[in-house]
């Protein structure tokens, strides 16, 4: 099973858009979003980031393409 992320699988503040700062002499940096958690049993899901309007230089590869992890698991059935 696999889905798409939504806005729902990341905490407000992360859900419009930022900005993102490459360091003087760097080609590349990290990116890390923190995912809010819930207890559904679900596929694990994909999201996009996609990089625009650069202020200095040009970008190369602008678009990446992340994955959530489902870690929860099924109650075990009654009997």
């Amino acid at each position: 099973m696999s889905g798409e992320a939504n806005s729902g699988d990341f905490p407000l503040s992360q859900t419009a858009n930022g900005q993102v700062t490459i360091p003087a002499n760097e080609t590349s940096t990290d990116l890390t979003l923190q995912v809010q958690g819930d207890a559904l049993v679900e596929g694990h899901e994909t999201f996009t980031v996609t990089l625009s309007n650069p202020t200095v230089g040009t970008l190369g590869q602008a678009t990446a393409t992340g994955t959530i992890e489902n870690d929860d698991v099924l109650p075990p059935p009654e009997v």
